[in-house]
């Protein structure tokens, strides 16, 4: 039941991102510094929920080793998203769902070195 509400969760993360990325960048300009990190950040956000994704399947699957990797990837793509804005002088509009992302990796990684 944790697994999959926890699975749910970082679904629903990934989902409130990509589309609060995808209705940036139709209102971005054509070009310069802010579409760029939009456009880098959604590539980073996509990524990383493919990571939660297969933590989950690893985690599903007893491999507790392989989906605490997967989840540190997660956390790091999470952290790297919100750095894509920081690159390019901007700040981040999506400072709060990179901070979630980052705490339900870190929740799923505690509780995966927790299970043996």
């Amino acid at each position: 039941m944790a697994r999959c509400a926890s699975r749910r969760v970082a679904a629903a993360a990934a989902v409130v991102v990509a589309v609060a990325l995808a209705a940036m960048l139709a209102s971005a300009g054509g070009g310069g510094g802010e579409r760029a990190a939009l456009e880098r950040c959604a590539e980073l956000y996509d990524r990383m929920g493919s990571a939660f994704a297969a933590a989950y399947d690893d985690i599903n699957r007893r491999d507790y080793a392989a989906g605490k990797e997967k989840a540190g990837e997660a956390m790091s793509l999470a952290r790297r998203g919100g750095g894509a804005f920081a690159a390019g002088g901007l700040p981040s509009p999506l400072e709060r769902q990179s901070s979630e992302s980052v705490k339900i990796a870190v929740v799923c990684t505690a509780i995966t070195s927790l299970v043996k």
